[in-house]
């Protein structure tokens, strides 16, 4: 398969992503999103949570609240 096949079947789901600002490349941070939720249902601070999930994913912790904001934002 080629690069134009791939976005040619994937031309609507592109455009609604590119309409509503959302970057393909966001997906690499679902799995640190789902452990944000999980930490978050267990009631832990989130300044707590913020700080572990720096150590685990190696990001820095502005760069954490970022993608948090960014994922709970409505389109």
């Amino acid at each position: 398969m080629k690069v134009y096949e791939l976005i040619k079947v994937s031309e609507s789901l592109l455009s609604r992503f590119d309409k509503a600002n959302i970057s393909v490349g966001d997906s690499r941070y679902i799995p640190m999103y789902e452990d944000y939720n999980r930490l978050t249902k267990e009631c832990h601070k989130q300044a707590y949570i913020i700080a572990y999930l720096s150590d685990i994913y190696k990001y820095s912790e502005r760069h954490i609240y970022r993608v948090i904001d960014r994922f709970e934002k409505d389109i």
